[in-house]
C-alpha cells in the first residue's frame, strides 16, 4: 500500500550525486520533492524518518537469488515468497528477481503458474519484479550447482510453453553454444526478456553471434563461465573476456570475497565500470539462517537430496568442489565493494540499485532517489548497517522492531 513519509536529515546517496542534510519527501509512494528542508509541519498523515548520521541510499535491487531464511524460490508457496521478500527487505532490497535451479521442466512452469499472481504484489517486504530462469539450458562442464540430469536443450516446445509467460520471465541465461540456443536466443530477445549468456563453454565465434542474435548480459562473471584457453594450438577467448571487452553486455558479479576476491572485483570494475556491472547476492535458502558449525548441510529444495554445505561462510556442493550459490546479501556486498575491492561508496551504491534498474529496463521508476520515481529507499548507517527498508513510501523493515511497517521517528536516534 503506497504511503506517505519524509526522510529528515540524511546524506542521500542520489547515486550519481551526493546530497548532504537533506530531506526527501514520498507521497502516495512516489518521491515528490528532494532539498535541503521540507516542511511537513501539521500533516498528520505523513509518517517521519529522522536519518541524521545516516546515509539515505535509493532501494537496493537484486536480480540474481534463489532464497533466504529457510526458503527458495522453488518451494513454489506464497509463504516461501512472503519469507524470501522480509529477508530481502531486511537487507535493504526493495526489488528482487528470484532465480531458479536447474529442474524438471514440469516444475519449472508450475513455479511460473504459481508465483505468476505474486510479481508486482504486496508481500509485506521487498517486491518480486519478475523470474529469472537459471536453467535447463546450461552447459554440463560448467553447470555448476544445477542438476545434470534435468539439463536441456531449447526445443520448440519448451519456448512456446515458456511464452505465456513472458510478462512475468525478466532473464533467461543460456549457453550460447548448446544445440539451440542461437535461435532461442532469438526467440526470446523478441519477447522483450534480458537474455543472459552463463554457465557456458562457448568460444569466439559463438558468443559473437549470441550478441548479434540478442544477448545482452551475462551471468555472475568468472563463476562456471568459459575463459581464456587453448584449443589446438590457438588461444581463444571465452564469455568471460568478451565480457570485460564488449560494452554491449553487462554483467553480475557476486561480491562475497569468495566468487570474486577483492582483486578480481577491481579487475572487472576496472574493465566494466559501474554502470557496466552490478551486484547481485545468488543467496540460496541458508543465507540468513544460523549455522550449527563447520560443515553444515542443506537441501535446496525439500524432499531432494543434500545439494549444498557451508564452510567458512561460503555455500558448497557436498564434495566441496564447487561453490552452490551464496549466502551473502547486497548490504554485505557493498561494504566488501568499498572495504577490500576500494571502490568508491557512490560506485559501490550505484551497483546495487541503478546499475541492476537499468539492466532490467526499470530505472524510469527504480535505482536513483530523483522526484517522480517509486519510494523505494534503503536507509543504512555508516557501517552498512540497514536500518530501515521503505517500499512505496511504507516502512517495511527497520532495525530492532519486532514489526516491520510501524510508523519510524527514532531512526538516527540509535545511531548518535
Amino acid at each position: 500500500m503506497a504511503a506517505n513519509l519524509i526522510i529528515q536529515n540524511g546524506t542521500l546517496i542520489a547515486p550519481v550525486e551526493t546530497l548532504p542534510s537533506a530531506d526527501l519527501l514520498i507521497e502516495n509512494g512516489v518521491i515528490r520533492k528532494i532539498a535541503p528542508k521540507i516542511s511537513v509541519a501539521g500533516r498528520r498523515d505523513c509518517t517521519r524518518v529522522d536519518a541524521r548520521g545516516l546515509l539515505v541510499l535509493p532501494g537496493l535491487i537484486d536480480i540474481h537469488t534463489h532464497g533466504g531464511k529457510g526458503s527458495d524460490i522453488m518451494d513454489a508457496t506464497p509463504e516461501s515468497f512472503a519469507n524470501i521478500a522480509a529477508f530481502q527487505a531486511s537487507h535493504g532490497v526493495t526489488t528482487f528477481i528470484p532465480s531458479t535451479i536447474t529442474a524438471p521442466f514440469d516444475e519449472t512452469i508450475g513455479l511460473l503458474q504459481t508465483v505468476s499472481p505474486y510479481v508486482g504484489a504486496d508481500l509485506g517486504g521487498a517486491v518480486i519484479a519478475g523470474i529469472h530462469l537459471e536453467g535447463p539450458f546450461l552447459s554440463r562442464e560448467h553447470r555448476g550447482a544445477h542438476p545434470q540430469e534435468h539439463l536441456l536443450t531449447p526445443q520448440a516446445r519448451h519456448l512456446s510453453a515458456l511464452k505465456e509467460f513472458r510478462d512475468i520471465i525478466r532473464t533467461v541465461t543460456i549457453a550460447p553454444e548448446i544445440e539451440g540456443a542461437l535461435q532461442a536466443i532469438k526467440e526470446l530477445a523478441s519477447w522483450g526478456v534480458l537474455v543472459a549468456g552463463g554457465h557456458d563453454m562457448a568460444t569466439e565465434e559463438i558468443i559473437d553471434q549470441a550478441i548479434e542474435n540478442g544477448m545482452r548480459h551475462t551471468t555472475h562473471i568468472y563463476c562456471v563461465m568459459s575463459g581464456l584457453r587453448k584449443i589446438g594450438s590457438y588461444r581463444n577467448v571465452g564469455l568471460t573476456e568478451y565480457t570485460l571487452l564488449d560494452d554491449r553486455l553487462s554483467t553480475e558479479m557476486i561480491g562475497d570475497n569468495r566468487h570474486i576476491p577483492p582483486l578480481l572485483a577491481k579487475l572487472v570494475f576496472k574493465c566494466k565500470g559501474a554502470k557496466g556491472v552490478c551486484l547481485v547476492s545468488d543467496c540460496i535458502r541458508a543465507a540468513g539462517l544460523p549455522l550449527d558449525g563447520e560443515g553444515s548441510a542443506g537441501r535446496s529444495r525439500p524432499g531432494k537430496e543434500p545439494e549444498f554445505i557451508i564452510r567458512d561462510g561460503i555455500s558448497m556442493t557436498p564434495d566441496g568442489s564447487r561453490f552452490a550459490g551464496s549466502i551473502t546479501t547486497l548490504d554485505t556486498m557493498m561494504r566488501n565493494m568499498v572495504h577490500d575491492a576500494g571502490i568508491g561508496l557512490n560506485d559501490a551504491v550505484r551497483m546495487a540499485t541503478l546499475t541492476p534498474a537499468e539492466i532490467q529496463g526499470i530505472d524510469r521508476r527504480k535505482g536513483s532517489l530523483e522526484a517522480g520515481k517509486d519510494g523505494d529507499i534503503c536507509i543504512i548507517d555508516p557501517d552498512f548497517n540497514v536500518r530501515a527498508t521503505i517500499v512505496a513510501g511504507r516502512v517495511v523493515f527497520q532495525a530492532g522492531s519486532a514489526a516491520a511497517g510501524q510508523p519510524e521517528s527514532e531512526t538516527g536516534k540509535r545511531s548518535r
